[in-house]
């Protein structure tokens, strides 16, 4: 089970904005610590998963 995440959506005209919260940086990699983790990409994996079915769902509805 994943972190919590705060997840800020709004529609302006034809255009959708979604903005996930982050409290660590996964997109920069760490000098001193190894940086493939598996609990990080797949965390990674799964908050793009969860950003693109939700803009599927509002595009269904369209």
């Amino acid at each position: 089970m994943g972190r919590e995440k705060e997840i800020y959506f709004s529609i302006i005209g034809d255009k959708i904005y979604i903005a996930l919260r982050q409290d660590r940086d996964l997109l920069e990699p760490s000098l001193f610590a190894n940086n493939t983790s598996y609990e990080v990409i797949n965390e990674f994996y799964e908050d793009l998963k969860l950003l693109l079915e939700l803009v599927m769902e509002v595009d269904a509805m369209n």
